[in-house]
């Protein structure tokens, strides 16, 4: 990697903010957490009493991203 490079995790908020800002494309799942972020001024999980971060955890259960439960 050229010493000028940035290596973002890319699962954290903070890395997924600077891809955002740099034009890079979020993953899915980020993109749909700032939909969220959107629609209710950063209130994620009291959104809708809650159903927005329930909505929201249920499609990551679904696409296989959290498992044990």
């Amino acid at each position: 990697m050229p010493s000028h490079a940035v290596r973002l995790c890319g699962s954290c908020v903070t890395c997924e903010e600077m891809r955002d800002s740099l034009g890079v494309p979020l993953d899915a799942s980020f993109a749909e957490q700032k939909k969220i972020l959107k629609r209710c001024p950063g209130l994620f999980y009291l959104c809708a009493g809650g159903a927005e971060a329930r909505r929201f955890n249920r499609l990551l259960i679904d696409a296989g991203l959290i498992q044990g439960f």
